[in-house]
């Protein structure tokens, strides 16, 4: 099974689908389902993060790049983000940048 198949990602209609808990992730592994969503939608993307209850460091930083990334294609990426995904963001910052949905 590759790394795309894993972990209960899914990408659907501009929409990265991402699992309950984020700890089993590989950094590597989030990156690779961030660059599949921007690589294959235009105009707005959204992250859903509205199952997760727990996220790393290390993805908060990937969600960073991505939200770059998405920028500099022109393009919107907005994050649905669970309460407890959602205090994690306003504690780094990236809460001020990006645009969040509730969940």
């Amino acid at each position: 099974m590759s790394d795309l198949e894993d972990h209960n990602f899914r990408i659907e209609a501009g929409t990265l689908v991402c699992p309950e808990d984020m700890n089993p992730v590989p950094p590597a592994t989030f990156r690779k389902w961030c660059d599949r969503l921007l690589d294959g939608a235009d105009g707005t993307v959204v992250v859903d993060l509205s199952a997760t209850r727990y996220i790393l460091s290390q993805h908060v930083g990937i969600l960073a790049n991505a939200w770059s990334d998405a920028v500099a294609a022109g393009k919107v990426l907005t994050v649905r983000a669970s309460a407890e995904v959602k205090v994690v963001l306003k504690a780094t910052g990236l809460a001020s940048v990006l645009e969040i949905i509730d969940e």
